[in-house]
C-alpha cells in the first residue's frame, strides 16, 4: 500500500504504459537498438501539444509516463536537412539541429531510405507540466533483429 493511500486513503492519480519486450519491431522498417534507458530528447514537441495529448491521455497531478514506438524520418525543414521523429503517424517534434547531423549520417548507414523505428517515452507534465519526448538509442546506431 502507498505512503498517499495509507496516509489520506487516496490512491494518486498517475497512469504509466510501460512495454516490455521488442514492441518497437514493424515489418516494414529496420528497427533500431535501445540503448541505456532513455539517452535522446526530442525537440519542439511544445508545437505538437495536442497529438502529445492524445497519445498520453493527458496529464494528471502526478503525471503519465507512455512508451510508444517512434518512427526517425529524415526529411528538410527550411532547406535544412533534418530528422523527424512520429509517433502514430504523427509528427510530435525532431532531434536538435546539434545532433542531427551525426544522427542521419548513423541512420543513413543502417537504414539507406533513412526511416527507422526506435523505443521512445512519452511523459506527460506533472500538475500541468510541458510534454517531453525521449528515444532509446544505442550509440553508434544499429539495427537490432529479433
Amino acid at each position: 500500500m502507498s505512503f498517499l493511500k495509507r496516509l489520506f486513503g487516496v490512491k494518486p492519480d498517475r497512469r504509466s504504459a510501460k512495454q516490455t519486450g521488442f514492441f518497437w519491431q514493424r515489418a516494414e522498417l529496420p528497427a533500431l537498438a535501445a540503448g541505456r534507458g532513455f539517452n535522446q530528447d526530442v525537440v519542439g514537441e511544445s508545437f505538437h501539444k495536442a497529438i502529445l495529448k492524445r497519445i498520453t491521455g493527458g496529464s494528471t497531478r502526478f503525471g503519465v509516463t507512455v512508451d510508444k514506438t517512434a518512427e526517425l524520418v529524415i526529411g528538410a525543414f527550411e532547406g535544412s536537412p533534418a530528422l523527424f521523429v512520429f509517433i502514430e503517424g504523427q509528427r510530435v517534434g525532431s532531434i536538435s539541429r546539434l545532433e542531427s547531423g551525426e544522427l542521419m549520417a548513423e541512420l543513413l548507414a543502417v537504414a539507406p531510405n533513412g526511416h527507422a523505428t526506435s523505443k521512445a517515452n512519452v511523459g506527460a507534465g506533472y500538475e500541468g507540466a510541458d510534454y517531453c519526448v525521449r528515444l532509446s538509442l544505442a550509440r553508434p546506431l544499429r539495427v537490432r533483429s529479433a
